[in-house]
């Protein structure tokens, strides 16, 4: 996974290497497609609902090694405001 910079927000690039090169893997690539698709969509959710409200109460739930770790993947998913 690669992050970078990109106008006012951050690009996101996975790689999943591997696939064959013939037209039979197409198929199989479009599906793996799809599924990053989906866990890139569920890791956004995940930050906006299930981490942010950690973020906003007193007690110290989230540890600094947790938000560390989770913060440049909110930023890359634009779901950092609450986290800032």
């Amino acid at each position: 996974m690669q992050q970078k910079p990109r106008g006012r927000g951050t690009e996101l690039t996975l790689l999943h290497a591997g696939f064959p090169g013939h037209p039979s893997a197409d198929r199989c690539f479009e599906g793996c497609a799809q599924g990053w698709e989906d866990c890139v969509a569920k890791l956004k959710l995940y930050l906006e609902t299930a981490e942010t409200p950690r973020l906003n109460i007193s007690a110290p739930e989230i540890t600094a090694e947790r938000f560390e770790a989770l913060l440049p993947y909110a930023v890359a998913l634009n779901a950092e405001k609450p986290w800032s």
